[in-house]
């Protein structure tokens, strides 16, 4: 299914009464001092902008790829809802593909960092970071896997040579990029060797950074969404998302404490079903989350997962690595090994984020992630 099939698909399927609240209270509610507003994001799977505007409006421009024209615009409305999402409804658009007016979506948001909007009726995710600039220095990230590419089995989770999680070097005088760590997610973390990043052309306009196989989409502090493009062009089943975060030290498990509304993503799930938004509660590194029901009241189901991150911290494998924490992922009846990225202050905002990708707890050759953002 094409992205832009998939958007709209997304925004005719989704009923306002299901949506969640978010992190921030915007139009409609009582004013935050932590509002976001005025933000311009942008991202992979075609190429998405997407403005939200200070009087609770919203435009978006999409492309085919990022060096096509805009193929069709989406004008809309959103509220930041107190609970943990963002919804968006249409109010009009044009272009083929455009979303019929009063279309409904919604997305986590990490405020000023990332927006994450959930497809709905596909396994798919539109991932988009604030629009940022190109590098003038030298820069580090972490960064997960969000989708594996799902040929020639890169999709196994239990596979020792296959990498999910790791960091990213970029040396700005020889405007040369890297991956100094790559692991995999299999006991003890093994270091996974090649692949990694052809150094050739570098190219950067407006914040996206063009290097061979892959796209990314930087922000102003750090963090960056990754389009890595797979053998067969057009085909997204061999495309990965990767989404990386600033690095920063933790100190100790409960870096992680607090109450996060989040994003599940299991891939022994059926199809379709595969996304969906949780809440989360962590102390001292252990975090239990339930599967939200009725996203208006904050209703959850009785079924939980258990995150325990207990394992290294800012090392994989042996490897230092700020910002990293290692742990496992249970849901009663199985448990797969899990690694995280933590960022306890995202772009000063007081908010937390935790980002990690892991083996699915019913079965550990699929993939699992989680991406949670506190209240």
């Amino acid at each position: 299914m094409s992205h832009s099939k998939f958007f709209k698909k997304s925004l005719l399927a989704l009923s306002v009464a299901t949506l969640t609240s978010s992190i921030l209270v915007g139009c409609g509610g009582s004013s935050s001092s932590d509002d976001v507003s005025g933000v311009d994001y942008n991202g992979p799977g075609s190429k998405w902008d997407l403005s939200m505007k200070d009087d609770g409006t919203f435009h978006i421009d999409h492309r085919p790829d990022i060096n096509s024209a805009i193929d069709y615009t989406v004008d809309g409305t959103y509220v930041r809802n107190a609970s943990g999402f963002v919804s968006l409804t249409v109010t009009g658009g044009e272009g083929a593909d455009a979303p019929t007016a009063g279309s409904q979506a919604w997305a986590l948001e990490v405020p000023g960092y990332a927006m994450m909007l959930k497809p709905v009726g596909s396994d798919q995710l539109v991932a988009m970071v604030k629009a940022g600039e190109c590098p003038t220095g030298d820069f580090d990230a972490n960064w997960v896997i969000v989708k594996q590419d799902t040929s020639g089995g890169n999709a196994d989770a239990n596979n020792s040579g296959r990498d999910f999680a790791g960091t990213f070097h970029f040396d700005f005088a020889s405007q040369t990029p890297s991956l100094p760590i790559k692991k995999a997610l299999t006991t003890g973390h093994p270091t996974v060797s090649g692949g990694g990043i052809d150094p050739g052309d570098v190219t950067c306009e407006d914040g996206i950074m063009n290097v061979p196989g892959a796209a990314m989409y930087l922000t102003a502090n750090g963090g960056a969404i990754v389009h890595t493009d797979g053998m067969s062009p057009g085909d997204e089943s061999d495309d990965s998302f990767i989404f990386g975060l600033s690095q920063k030290q933790i100190l100790n498990a409960s870096d992680s404490d607090g109450d996060y509304a989040g994003m599940l993503f299991d891939d022994n799930m059926s199809d379709g079903t595969k996304i969906n938004p949780v809440s989360l509660s962590c102390t001292s590194g252990t975090c239990t989350g339930y599967l939200v029901t009725d996203i208006t009241t904050g209703a959850t189901s009785v079924d939980s997962v258990t995150v325990t991150l207990s394992g290294s911290i800012n090392e994989i494998g042996g490897d230092s690595a700020n910002g990293f924490m290692t742990g496992t992922i249970s849901d009663g009846f199985g448990t797969g090994n899990m690694i995280c990225m933590v960022d306890p202050d995202a772009v000063g905002s007081g908010k937390k984020i935790v980002s990690c990708v892991g083996q699915s707890p019913g079965n550990v050759n699929d993939m699992f992630n989680v991406l949670f953002v506190s209240k």
